[in-house]
């Protein structure tokens, strides 16, 4: 029997040629779970909106299509406080009286086709005028109650574009600090051309 031994150099990230940092970087990001990039997100979501049930749905494949939405129940008080101050004094009592009074929350659309954002099609204060309505509340401000849906609409909006762009961050960026950082931390070696050293 004869055994054979290699000999291999062995580098850290930081000792490693650009080509061969291109390739770290190419396995790092293929790496990417989507499970965790999704865990992100509805952390992120139940910071913002602790009462509401709310689920999100995304495609970030570079096609026609592709979009973040958030969908679920959405508690209405707790999506006024993100947008009051596109209200007057008057208005904030009012809806103040009214969320605690009426209906306070709106089932938001799933996209069933694609999952580009579509929450400024949800109509947030339908029920609410309903309750209000059958409560023989007159005199309900209808033009306040549109500003609130327009309100919440471009909120959410904002809000998954800034969720796309996280996930088109997460899934196909990476700077060369953080995957040095993430290498060293991890302790991971490699070898000349990039590969991961497994001894």
């Amino acid at each position: 029997m004869r055994t054979v031994t290699e000999s291999y150099n062995i580098y850290s990230f930081s000792e490693l040629s650009l080509e061969a940092k291109e390739k770290v970087r190419e396995w790092y990001l293929k790496g990417q779970e989507p499970f965790v990039f999704t865990s992100m997100c509805l952390e992120r979501l139940s910071e913002l909106f602790p009462k509401s049930d709310l689920k999100i749905q995304y495609s970030l494949s570079y096609c026609q299509g592709d979009g973040f939405n958030i969908y679920g129940t959405i508690h209405l008080d707790e999506l006024f406080e993100k947008i009051q101050d596109h209200f007057s004094e008057k208005e904030i009592r009012f809806f103040k009286w009214a969320l605690n009074e009426f209906y306070d929350s709106c089932k938001m659309q799933v996209n069933n086709h694609y999952c580009y954002c579509i929450c400024n099609r949800n109509d947030f204060i339908e029920d609410l005028v309903y309750d209000m309505e059958c409560n023989y509340i007159r005199n309900i401000p209808e033009k306040t109650l549109e500003k609130f849906n327009e309100a919440a609409g471009e909120y959410l909006i904002n809000l998954c574009n800034y969720f796309e762009e996280q996930g088109y961050d997460y899934f196909y960026e990476v700077s060369e600090e953080i995957l040095e950082e993430y290498c060293e931390s991890n302790e991971y070696e490699f070898l000349g051309n990039g590969e991961l050293f497994v001894a």
